[in-house]
């Protein structure tokens, strides 16, 4: 059962990255080649830290750029901006870790770098549209 469980939660996250793929490739026509590279330089920086930096503003320094300009650039390659790329790579890890886990929501919180459990409830159940609690009942069948 929990073997299952973390196979389809395996499945999730590849078909989400595949969706995500396919969404900006139509779109590489109307970008260049510098702004297609600035983009993977953005995902392989945030795939290392989004656990921890949650703000743009990181992102776009260690790219020595704006702010403005990074969301530029990361709108125009895939459509989507970059506060979407991380909230989803947080959500998707929150997700993980409350189903394959026996952390508590405020060690998930604390993990994930909020500055309280109660944000990183907000957080999720505004993405997720339930609590990490319901999530980590739902996937244990306890509900």
């Amino acid at each position: 059962m929990f073997t299952n469980d973390m196979l389809n939660m395996l499945l999730s996250i590849f078909i989400l990255n595949l969706h995500d793929s396919l969404k900006w490739m139509p779109q590489i026509h109307r970008t260049t080649k510098r702004d297609e590279e600035i983009f993977i330089a953005f995902y392989t920086l945030l795939r290392k830290n989004f656990t921890e930096q949650h703000h743009i503003g990181f992102y776009a320094n260690h790219l020595n750029m704006t702010t403005t300009h990074l969301s530029r650039i990361v709108k125009s390659v895939t459509g989507r901006t970059v506060v979407s790329y991380i909230d989803q790579m947080l959500t998707m890890e929150a997700t993980w870790l409350l189903i394959t886990t026996n952390l508590t929501v405020s060690q998930i919180a604390d993990r994930l770098h909020f500055a309280t459990a109660s944000s990183f409830d907000k957080f999720y159940t505004r993405m997720k549209g339930i609590s990490p609690m319901q999530m980590r009942e739902k996937k244990t069948g306890n509900q």
